[in-house]
């Protein structure tokens, strides 16, 4: 997890905060930059949708379907 939010935080994306009570809790804060590029990431699937040409009940097919083979490697 340290490596993905170095990333982010090296791309103004994030900040993490260590707690004042215990020192060993850190909260991460999405920055106003973080905040825009979550609402641009709400359009992702729609947009890769219209780019495979599924029907809707297919692409839930799909997506189903992945997700148990992701879940079957764990």
């Amino acid at each position: 997890m340290t490596p993905v939010l170095k990333s982010l935080e090296a791309k103004g994306y994030a900040v993490r905060k260590r707690s004042t009570a215990d020192e060993r809790s850190v909260s991460v804060f999405l920055t106003e930059s973080g905040e825009a590029l979550k609402e641009q990431a709400v359009e992702i699937p729609a947009k890769a949708a219209g780019c495979v040409g599924l029907k809707p009940e297919e692409a839930m097919q799909l997506y189903s379907l992945l997700y148990k083979v992701l879940r079957a490697g764990e």
